[in-house]
């Protein structure tokens, strides 16, 4: 745990290079950068256990060599964007314990390398009225290294109609 203070500068957006942003346990504060997706060649934004605030911007759906994305713990509101479906390289999303609402976007049926996703923990997100048909395979719904695991998980997965289906 560290106590780094402060917003993430828009700056930041610069560094095209950047390819690993681990900010992890810290007390930032503030929005995302509205440019995070100028950070084209990024695979890794680690953001969980902070302070942050605001909506996950729309420009977040350009990392198209994201792997890994996680801002759990904060205080992002809004509604999951649709443009997390178009990160087709994203193995592990994590979006628990902020206050997220709305519909789980059916475009995260896109996601086909995706192997752990966890939304636990927020205002329970609601089905979609087409409810996510995966092409990959997920191997972990609710991580249980987390403390919340899979129970409180449960509310935020689809539960109108026929829960996600998992297909290979």
């Amino acid at each position: 745990f560290n106590k780094i203070n402060g917003e993430i500068p828009e700056t930041i957006t610069k560094l095209k290079e950047l390819k690993t942003l681990h900010l992890e346990m810290n007390l930032l504060t503030g929005e995302l950068p509205t440019k995070l997706g100028d950070l084209a060649n990024l695979e890794n934004l680690i953001l969980f256990n902070n302070l942050i605030k605001g909506e996950i911007p729309k420009s977040i759906g350009k990392l198209k060599k994201l792997k890994e994305l996680n801002v759990s713990s904060n205080k992002l509101t809004g509604i999951i964007p649709d443009e997390l479906g178009s990160l087709t390289k994203l193995e592990s999303l994590g979006l628990f314990e902020n206050t997220l609402v709305g519909f789980v976007p059916r475009e995260l049926g896109n996601l086909v390398e995706l192997k752990e996703l966890v939304i636990a923990n927020n205002r329970s997100p609601t089905p979609t009225a087409a409810t996510p048909s995966w092409r990959g395979s997920i191997s972990t719904v609710g991580s249980s290294r987390w403390p919340t695991g899979w129970a409180a998980c449960r509310s935020a997965v689809p539960t109108a109609g026929a829960p996600w289906m998992l297909a290979g």
